[in-house]
């Protein structure tokens, strides 16, 4: 058992529930959220998935290739991976495929005899109640004992300008965006999902993360993080709790982390013999936040019953596992994996370097990097350049950032740029970039057009797609600095006289 005090002190993980009940991650490296605090999952679904319609693509397109930048815990990639499930699961056409698969029992028995190496290690029978996980439950149980804690914090940045600024924003007259339809009754068989982020321990926890119930609650320890690191952490830390649980149409089925898991494996067969992610694992700090379902459904991977040479025996472990134990959502996924063409790649890299050298062309690129005021090498002029012959002529990208700088980068690009909106806040928010103009609902107006041309529009540059962000930052500040463009507080300013004198 790897010494947890010291490898916690290696890699520092900070989990919280946001506000539908979803697990969210604090870095204190860049002292930010990697998630909204509204909700970790509804945000994927409101400022990724529904303004995309990509529902509505699977449905008519036979394949489909994402591109998940800084796939972080995963949740753009299993929002997306979760419409291509259930529109598969769905399917008349596919649910006669897996009834006729006469081989289905054989590919189980062959998946299930693939051990992983030893997870035996992340168990410990030390005294110490710090390193425990109990694998006595039901494996079939479908809830965590943890609960929810409503958060309403916001996140502001200078150059991030948003709706709010100006008060209420009509909602204009809806544009419906159009794709160029393959097959209306051809279920989409086929998705590619390139996941690319930097942290390889994250990737890895991925599947394992909690899914929400009405019990999850923040811890009640206070946080250990420096005092110089312990604003934002601290904003979480202190919400008022909330029942209130991500709606149901949002919610991910079992399918998708099992798949992730088989994915995870199949690329990397050792990948839980990382000494942190076997103390996270086994950490009870962090077990409210993980899925017990997955943790056992690990630990039945690798349980030393089936080591047996003996046939016999091996099949009657396989015969209990399946029958006894494994819930209909792993016989799913295994139908999903053997009868439908998955393809996910998990890429420790950073993003400019794999888009530069892939040679795939994506449908939809999910940019999800932190703010650019902190992570400006993934929002430079250049990086998007790189971006757009990434990008099929159907294809489009979305960001939940609505800054200038970045939509002014988009245009030098050649990008068709607009707005993402969502109807039930009714608000603004985010960025859709494309090759086609038909697939923009929500064009960029004249407020947004004088942001993009003031100081507030001045974009990040990179010219090698080389430079740390603290260069790219002083660039960019030396720009504005020398620049004789209008400030956004100058146009903000004339926009709220205007408003004023029609009141």
């Amino acid at each position: 058992m790897p010494n947890g005090f010291i490898i916690l002190d290696m890699y520092e993980l900070y989990p919280y529930f946001t506000n539908d009940g979803t697990v969210g991650l604090f870095s204190r490296q860049d002292d930010d959220i990697y998630h909204s605090t509204y909700g970790a999952l509804t945000e994927s679904w409101e400022k990724f998935i529904i303004p995309s319609h990509f529902e509505r693509y699977i449905a008519t397109h036979s394949s489909v290739k994402v591109l998940d930048i800084c796939y972080g815990i995963g949740y753009n990639t299993k929002t997306a991976l979760n419409v291509f499930v259930n529109n598969l699961l769905n399917d008349e056409k596919f649910k006669n495929k897996i009834k006729n698969n006469k081989n289905n029992s054989e590919n189980l028995s062959e998946n299930l005899s693939q051990p992983l190496s030893n997870i035996a290690a992340i168990y410990t029978n030390n005294n110490s109640n710090d390193f425990e996980v109990d694998f006595a439950q039901n494996p079939n149980s479908e809830s965590d004992n943890s609960t929810s804690q409503s958060i309403n914090i916001e996140a502001i940045d200078v150059d991030n300008i948003n709706a709010e600024i100006s008060g209420k924003i009509e909602e204009k007259t809806e544009k419906k965006a159009t794709y160029n339809v393959i097959d209306e009754n051809n279920s989409c068989n086929n998705i590619l999902i390139d996941a690319v982020d930097l942290d390889k321990i994250l990737m890895e926890l991925s599947p394992f993360i909690a899914e929400p119930t009405k019990s999850n609650l923040l811890p009640d320890k206070e946080s250990d993080l420096p005092t110089e690191n312990k604003i934002k952490y601290q904003q979480i830390k202190t919400i008022k709790k909330s029942k209130k649980i991500i709606k149901k149409e949002f919610r991910l089925k079992k399918e998708v982390s099992i798949i992730l898991f088989e994915k995870l494996l199949k690329q990397n067969p050792s990948f839980f013999e990382d000494p942190i992610l076997q103390v996270i694992l086994s950490h009870k700090k962090y077990s409210p936040f993980l899925s017990k379902f997955m943790l056992n459904l690990a630990s039945f991977y690798q349980n030393q019953g089936y080591k047996d040479n003996k046939k016999q025996n091996k099949m009657a472990f396989l015969h209990n596992i399946y029958y006894r134990y494994v819930s209909e959502s792993y016989k799913n996924a295994q139908n999903l994996l053997s009868n439908a063409q998955v393809d996910i790649n998990f890429v420790k890299n950073d993003a400019r370097h794999f888009v530069k050298s892939t040679s795939n062309k994506y449908n939809f690129i999910f940019l999800d990097a932190f703010t650019p005021a902190k992570c400006p090498a993934l929002w430079s002029v250049q990086f998007f350049r790189e971006i757009f012959s990434k990008l099929e002529d159907d294809g489009m990208i979305l960001t939940y950032s609505n800054s200038a700088a970045i939509r002014n980068a988009l245009l030098q690009n050649g990008f068709h740029v607009g707005k993402t909106y969502d109807k039930n806040s009714k608000k603004f928010v985010g960025t859709i970039a494309t090759k086609n103009k038909d697939l923009i609902e929500y064009e960029l107006d004249e407020r947004d057009m004088d942001l993009i041309n003031s100081k507030a529009g001045i974009c990040f540059k990179d010219d090698f797609l080389e430079s740390d962000n603290s260069a790219i930052i002083a660039r960019r500040e030396a720009e504005i600095k020398n620049s004789e463009l209008i400030s956004s507080s100058q146009v903000l300013k004339g926009y709220k006289h205007e408003h004023a004198e029609i009141l």
